[in-house]
């Protein structure tokens, strides 16, 4: 079903259809879109603008989303990121990389040289 696909765009699809259901009565249905949507991208614009949409408060959008707490949902592992610009397709990074080697560090690999 819906909640099962993946690939590029999916985080917005499932945002942008909670707000959907739930406006169609189908409130459950819209409460595992929306939980779906924050799952895979909980940094996107789509969850900040649909926030109000969806009944939260706006201040709890606030705190929860706050510069470090952003940050630290960047840097945690498993969060889907999607670079884009207005007018081309997304790059999704969400896959951990086969070679350790080259993954993705903010620091240098243990045992290089300075």
């Amino acid at each position: 079903g819906l909640l099962e696909i993946t690939g590029m765009g999916v985080a917005e699809l499932c945002c942008e259809a909670a707000v959907s259901a739930l406006q169609l009565g189908m409130a459950d249905f819209s409460k595992k879109l929306w939980a779906r949507a924050v799952e895979l991208a909980p940094l996107s614009k789509c969850i900040g603008t649909n926030w109000e949409l969806m009944g939260f408060d706006p201040k709890a959008y606030l705190e929860s989303h706050s510069p470090r707490a952003r940050a630290l949902a960047f840097l945690r592992a498993g969060v889907s990121h999607e670079a884009q610009s207005h007018h081309g397709p997304a790059v999704r990074l969400a896959e951990p990389r086969k070679n350790p080697e080259r993954a993705f560090r903010l620091g240098p690999r243990a045992g290089a040289r300075p």
